[in-house]
């Protein structure tokens, strides 16, 4: 480990987890110790990582504060500080649910209970959007307590959710999706009942869908330092997102922007809210109204955050900076052309519809004004090459025989 006054221990072993970890390898010549429930070939097959530490039983409250505190005892060392990172939903939730029991071995910044409840619950979320003035799809909530039909008047089609993502995981079926876009009555109550049967207690959330492909969709990412002042803003235009059933919403190219009264629109909602560390917003542009509309906020970087190591601004820096050595940086509306992206160039000039931002994608690919993570060259696995071989392969087939719009 370099002579660094800090651990990296890295909740995850998934795309996020390796972006977090190859941010502060890049930063610091750092190999962070990764926590997960069981190995994914992201960072199975990686050199960056110093350890990975397994437990199949993770996702479970009392096990994950157990399993934390054994990796900080094994890990903890004189002069040196625990920094906890979560990369998912579920590891970010227990983080915090479970504060008062990790702070003694962990620095970590992350909002508290009750504003996560606020933020993750969408019904709260919605609400909360209404009152500071944010705009958002119009929205209704359907409870899988009740066995009521679904009777609210709606325009076709509409995108039906889960409110409770994490609890939608824990009851997996056959045919599962992440978002379902339905065109009738009918459609929304097999989608109820299907739910229902499979144990999610829940709301749904039945909303307005907005027409438009994938460069439809924006992506902005914040960091608010542990004192609750706005350090970094982005906005980003997405150029393709995942377009199979069971990953949709997962953004694999992302062209950064800069749209000043968005920015600063979300910024004071956050701040209203007072919020701190890493928020990721996923938006849409209506034109029917010419309104961006909020989807949700992620209250952790997203796994396509990783632009913003590229553009100067490094993922675990912000971190670090904060948490450790507590440096205070001012306000950065980020400004730089640049593309993300985790498809092969092969997918970005067949897939991208929009023959403007197709045009765009192929400057910035043949400018080198773009970066793919996942093929970070200081990482030396050669099985690891072998596997993104092949999975970028399959990514090609994967738009070729999936359409979502």
């Amino acid at each position: 480990m370099t002579n660094h006054p800090f651990i990296p221990i890295i909740v995850g072993t998934d795309i996020n987890a390796y972006n977090m970890a190859i941010s502060f390898h890049e930063a610091y010549g750092i190999h962070p110790v990764l926590v997960g429930k069981e190995p994914l070939s992201f960072t199975s097959l990686s050199t960056i990582p110093g350890a990975i530490e397994l437990n199949p039983k993770l996702g479970e409250k009392e096990e994950f504060v157990r399993f934390l505190k054994k990796v900080a005892d094994k890990y903890r060392s004189k002069g040196k500080r625990l920094l906890l990172i979560g990369t998912n939903d579920l590891y970010v939730r227990l983080i915090i649910e479970c504060r008062q029991a990790l702070k003694s071995d962990y620095v970590f910044n992350y909002i508290d209970e009750e504003l996560m409840n606020n933020l993750l619950v969408k019904k709260n979320f919605y609400r909360l959007c209404e009152e500071h003035g944010i705009d958002a799809p119009a929205t209704y909530f359907y409870s899988c307590e009740t066995d009521d039909r679904f009777v609210e008047e709606v325009m076709f089609p509409v995108i039906i959710k889960p409110s409770n993502g994490v609890q939608y995981y824990k009851h997996p079926f056959e045919g599962m999706q992440k978002v379902y876009k339905v065109n009738s009555y009918e459609e929304i109550q097999k989608v109820i009942d299907t739910i229902k049967n499979s144990g999610y207690r829940d709301d749904l959330i039945i909303q307005d869908f907005i027409p438009g492909d994938d460069t439809y969709m924006w992506d902005s990412v914040f960091y608010v330092n542990s004192k609750g002042n706005s350090e970094l803003i982005t906005f980003g235009q997405v150029v393709l997102q995942e377009h199979t059933v069971t990953a949709i919403g997962n953004y694999t190219a992302v062209i950064t922007r800069y749209n000043e009264e968005m920015m600063l629109k979300l910024k004071g909602f956050l701040e209203a809210l007072n919020y701190v560390g890493y928020a990721n917003f996923d938006l849409k542009y209506d034109h029917r109204d010419k309104k961006f509309k909020v989807f949700e906020v992620n209250i952790r970087q997203g796994r396509s955050s990783y632009y913003i190591t590229s553009c100067g601004h490094n993922l675990a820096k912000n971190f670090v900076d904060d948490l450790i050595y507590g440096v205070e940086k001012p306000l950065t509306l980020l400004d730089e052309k640049f593309l993300f992206t985790v498809v092969p160039k092969a997918v970005l000039r067949k897939f991208v519809d929009n023959a403007k931002i197709r045009k765009e994608v192929d400057q910035l690919l043949r400018a080198g004004k773009y970066a793919n993570p996942l093929f970070y060259k200081r990482d030396k696995s050669f099985k690891r090459k072998l596997y993104l071989f092949m999975r970028q392969v399959n990514y090609y087939r994967k738009y070729k025989n999936n359409k979502w719009s």
